[in-house]
């Protein structure tokens, strides 16, 4: 029967269009509903601000940390530590410690030797001044300090007596350390920038024999840290003093017994010293809400604030230290503004938060939330704190019990990226990718189905004369690096590719559909008849498939050259040089680049889309696609065909 009727002569030719990614995917509403700037799906692509979608930069591993080992269970964390004397990207894998420098070179930190405990779990680390803190949650040991002298590293461990049993969420605020106790369910607080290498060192030109020291007491330089009563020192001469009073940080006499040898003017002894204490009292530590909800991480906010995520809450807490000797009689925390500014949700893992300008992004169980969006909406009662409802479909393939542990997040060049298990997978195996410039999901970045990159965490190294970068820990068993800071005129094939191996490269399988062309007719049948693809600077050979009615069509054409095609040089052997240069890859067009096909060969359709990949018969070094737009033309049906 008609559809549309229509008494012209012929029946209308009417166009559609993929105008601009800049839309980015939009997977979890009906194709033929978007607009022109959304698609269906972005894999292991990245349009820009100007709309244009290019396949997305590789990763390349950046340092042979395991050697020949393809592959590690025990991965666990990767920072960067800056200072005055060494820069280094600092690695935990199993229960070592290594630092890498800018040229590749791994050397293990040998003072940190089986510093952690054999497991699986994360490692967590915090940096303050020129001192690292590490810990992990599966063990007892306490927290421990990475520190280097000038020309070794040096391991102090805490000595505190109340301290987190299995310290989780290490995060340095104003100077400080901030750790969740999961045992008691509270977080603790250290001194501002705190020092565990301390010592006590002798003040008197004369000395001091063995002897009875507990009324007359032994003059020292002022003390670094406070000493309890009992407390045994031993001095680097052998020495041993068996303190018989407590002091207090800065005073300049101990009291106690002096047995094994006797001390000269300026001998030391190395004092274990506390994180969590200050002139001899516990910093006392605090707690969210009820203290019932399990923390499940914390972020060091802007200002004195640390956000404070539980499973199903989130607090803003204000740490603005009070002065020192409030803090010495341990009540550093009596007068911390806590907030609750949500009680809706709260964040599913401490990696999986990343912040974004002056907002906090964050996976929860509900999707990837704005913390902002999320205050506003506790105060009108909306769900506007969700961002990820284009991506839904993907949220929902997250394996929620393994992503609680594994899940991680980074903020970098303007892409929020979220490292996730999908599916039955018990590692991180997808990244989902959210523009921050254009408020939009560019899609998911995954990798060749056999090789996929597989973040457990990020860091941002920033070497002195060089470029920034960011780096992964990948459960390959090596760091990656993310070729996006190659410059465009100095990239080459292979930057568009992932390497694991050092060796390798592996075409990152990319593709994407578009939005479904309607002609703006959801109803009426339509019988296609062009479509034009706009290329811009583009060299990659791709292949193009029409979707039909949501069903995959035969193949529109395998193998287009979007560039200008091979470039080749021919060498005299007789002259050839090793420094000769030669071409890395196929030259790309400088001009935008329209390719027409006619699509009367298909059947009619009520909406139409395009499915564009990497050809197969592509292996030469023709890898980088930039598409700019697609336009198409359909006839409008006045009869509708028998089915």
């Amino acid at each position: 029967m008609p559809v549309y009727f229509n008494d012209a002569a012929d029946d209308i030719l009417l166009y559609d269009r993929q105008a601009s990614f800049i839309g980015g995917q939009v997977s979890n509403f009906r194709e033929n509903l978007l607009n022109e700037s959304q698609a269906e799906l972005i894999k292991d692509m990245s349009p820009e601000i100007s709309g244009v979608l290019k396949t997305r930069r590789g990763f390349h591993r950046f340092a042979d940390l395991l050697g020949s080992t393809s592959s590690s269970d025990d991965m666990r964390a990767i920072h960067f530590f800056d200072s005055d004397s060494r820069e280094r990207v600092i690695v935990a894998v199993a229960r070592n410690i290594y630092e890498i420098e800018s040229n590749g070179t791994v050397t293990a930190i040998s003072a940190a030797a089986n510093a952690l405990p054999s497991a699986v779990n994360p490692a967590y680390m915090c940096q303050i001044a020129d001192k690292m803190y590490w810990s992990s949650d599966s063990s007892s040991s306490k927290i421990f300090e990475l520190k280097y002298s000038g020309s070794s590293w040096v391991k102090t461990v805490s000595t505190d007596t109340v301290y987190p049993a299995n310290a989780k969420y290490l995060v340095a605020n104003a100077g400080r350390v901030f750790a969740y106790d999961p045992s008691g369910n509270q977080i603790f607080v250290s001194t501002i920038l705190p020092n565990l290498a301390a010592a006590v060192t002798i003040d008197n030109g004369a000395g001091y024999g063995t002897g009875d020291y507990t009324t007359a007491g032994m003059a020292v330089d002022a003390l670094p840290i406070g000493l309890g009563n009992g407390q045994t020192i031993t001095f680097s001469g052998g020495g041993s003093l068996l303190l018989s009073a407590a002091a207090e940080e800065t005073d300049t006499t101990i009291y106690g017994t002096l047995s094994g040898s006797a001390v000269a003017d300026d001998e030391a002894a190395a004092v274990g010293t506390t994180l969590f204490s200050m002139g001899g009292a516990t910093i006392n530590p605090f707690k969210v809400g009820t203290g019932a909800e399990t923390v499940t991480g914390m972020y060091s906010w802007v200002g004195f604030n640390v956000v404070v995520f539980c499973e199903n809450s989130i607090y803003l807490v204000d740490t603005n230290p009070l002065t020192a000797a409030s803090a010495a009689a341990g009540n550093a925390t009596s007068t911390f503004q806590i907030r609750q500014v949500s009680n809706l949700s709260g964040a599913i893992s401490h990696r999986a938060v990343a912040q974004v300008g002056e907002d906090l992004i964050f996976l929860a169980r509900d999707g990837v939330r704005s913390l902002k969006r999320t205050m506003a909406e506790e105060m009108v009662a909306e769900q506007s704190g969700v961002i990820s409802y284009p991506i839904q479909d993907l949220i929902d393939s997250i394996n929620w019990s393994v992503a609680v542990q594994k899940a991680t997040a980074t903020f970098w060049n303007g892409y929020f990226l979220l490292s996730v298990p999908v599916l039955s997978s018990t590692e991180n195996n997808c990244v989902l990718a959210y523009s921050a410039n254009t408020n939009s999901w560019v899609g998911y970045w995954q990798g060749n189905p056999a090789y996929n990159i597989e973040p457990v965490d990020f860091c941002i190294a920033a070497f002195s004369s060089y470029a920034e970068k960011l780096l992964t820990l990948d459960k390959v068993g090596n760091p990656m690096e993310f070729r996006d800071y190659v410059s465009p005129q100095n990239a080459v094939a292979t930057d568009f590719q992932d390497n694991f191996d050092g060796s390798n490269y592996r075409d990152t399988a990319w593709q994407t559909l578009t939005r479904g062309m309607t002609f703006g007719d959801q109803l009426s049948p339509k019988s296609p008849d062009f479509v034009e693809w706009e290329f811009d600077r583009s060299n990659a050979k791709v292949d193009i498939i029409p979707v039909l009615d949501g069903d995959d069509a035969e193949r529109l054409v395998t193998d287009l050259e979007t560039g200008v095609g091979a470039v080749t040089l021919t060498v005299d052997p007789t002259t050839y040089s090793p420094t000769a240069p030669v071409l890395p890859f196929t030259l790309s067009d400088s001009k935008v680049r329209r390719f027409r096909y006619s699509l009367t060969q298909y059947d009619p359709f009520r909406e139409l889309q395009f499915r564009i990949r990497q050809s197969a018969g592509d292996t030469g070094n023709s890898k980088y696609v930039s598409l700019r737009s697609i336009h198409a033309g359909a006839f409008m049906d006045t009869m509708e065909a028998d089915q």
